[in-house]
C-alpha cells in the first residue's frame, strides 16, 4: 500500500482519492473478458498517467490485488457482482476489510466531525487529498 511520510516518517496507508465511479469503470470490462493476470499500466489505458497511477495505488488499498499487481479473490468476487443484486454485499466486503479501522466507531451515529477526525486519524494526508478520500469511502 503507499503511504504518504512527513520529514522521513511514515503516515499511514493513502486511501483512494479517485472518483468512485473510476473503481465501476474499471470493473466493467473485467465483467465481459474477466481480469488480467496482472494489473499494471499497460491495462489502464482508457485512464490518465495520474489517474492510472491512483488505480493502481486504488486496488492495493482495497487488497483488489497485491503488491505486484495480482488480482485477488476479492476482486474476482466483485467482478462477478458487478451490475447484479449482489454487488452492494460484495462491495461492503471489500470495504469493511479495507477501511477497518473506521468501523470500530459507529458510522450511523458518529457526527461529521467525529467521522471526519476519525478518517483523518485513521488515513492521514494533505487536505484536498483527504477530502477526496473522504468523498470515495462515502460513495462506497
Amino acid at each position: 500500500m503507499a503511504e504518504e511520510t512527513v520529514e522521513g516518517q511514515s503516515k499511514g496507508p493513502t486511501a483512494p482519492y479517485p472518483a468512485f465511479q473510476t473503481l465501476k469503470t474499471l470493473i466493467k470490462p473485467f465483467k465481459e473478458h474477466g481480469p488480467p493476470s496482472k494489473i499494471d499500466r499497460s491495462v489502464l489505458t482508457s485512464f490518465s498517467g495520474a489517474v492510472g497511477s491512483q488505480v493502481l495505488t486504488m486496488l492495493k488499498f482495497l487488497r483488489l490485488t497485491d503488491d505486484d499487481g495480482r488480482p485477488s479473490k476479492k476482486l474476482q468476487t466483485l467482478v462477478e457482482a458487478y451490475d447484479t443484486d449482489a454487488w452492494p454485499a460484495a462491495l461492503a466486503v471489500v470495504v469493511r476489510d479495507a477501511y477497518a479501522p473506521l468501523f470500530k466507531i459507529n458510522l450511523e451515529t458518529a457526527s461529521p466531525n467525529e467521522f471526519n477526525d476519525e478518517f483523518r486519524r485513521a488515513y492521514p494526508a494533505a487536505d484536498e487529498v483527504s477530502r477526496k478520500s473522504i468523498t470515495f469511502f462515502l460513495n462506497a
